[in-house]
């Protein structure tokens, strides 16, 4: 009779020693598999911040263009403020880009015939002079 009462603790054991390796085995794949989802993660939050700092120096373009061009809303005034955020983007070929239009605003207003006074200097105007 004491062996049966063995046999009882003994398939116990065993049990638990499967239950423990299926256990370590799955907590393993489940924190190797967590791991490259951290990494993918950092990737992707590391192209999330470059696409947000691109469309903010687009963003700032547009204003600066629109300001040049006379939309309504757009002030010459505003245009260093967006020059301030368009430059703390770091986006170097907008930068670029926005740098050589604004030359060639420079250059054009500097060729205009009436200039009237406390009416800011923009394509628009340039149009109607």
């Amino acid at each position: 009779m004491a062996a049966r009462e063995n046999q009882g603790y003994l398939i116990a054991v065993i049990l638990l020693v499967l239950l423990s390796v299926i256990l370590a085995i799955a907590t393993f794949f489940g924190f190797s598999s967590m791991m490259e989802a951290s990494g993918r993660a950092d990737e992707l939050q590391a192209s999330l911040d470059a696409e947000r700092k691109a469309s903010l120096a687009y963003q700032a373009q547009g204003d600066i263009l629109k300001a040049y061009l006379g939309v309504e809303g757009k002030s010459i005034a505003e245009v260093p403020t967006s020059q301030e955020q368009l430059n703390m983007s770091g986006v170097a070929a907008v930068i670029d880009e926005t740098g050589r239009i604004t030359e060639a605003y420079n250059t054009d207003m500097a060729s205009y015939v009436n200039k009237p006074e406390g009416v800011d200097l923009n394509y628009r105007g340039l149009m109607q002079d």
